[in-house]
């Protein structure tokens, strides 16, 4: 009946949710990883440019 469908459309959209939850993770983790990328590449940058200016 009634019941179960609305329980059932929920368990669907419950699902859907868990998957987005799933995919942000992922996406904030790749983020996450390309800044401290290019975190670390700045930092090697600015050193290498310090060196250069006391040479």
């Amino acid at each position: 009946g009634d019941c179960k469908n609305q329980l059932s459309e929920a368990t669907r959209r419950i699902h859907e949710m868990d998957l987005d939850i799933k995919r942000q993770q992922t996406d904030r983790e790749e983020l996450t990883a390309a800044y401290r990328e290019s975190e670390s590449l700045s930092k090697q940058e600015v050193a290498k440019a310090q060196r250069l200016a006391q040479e």
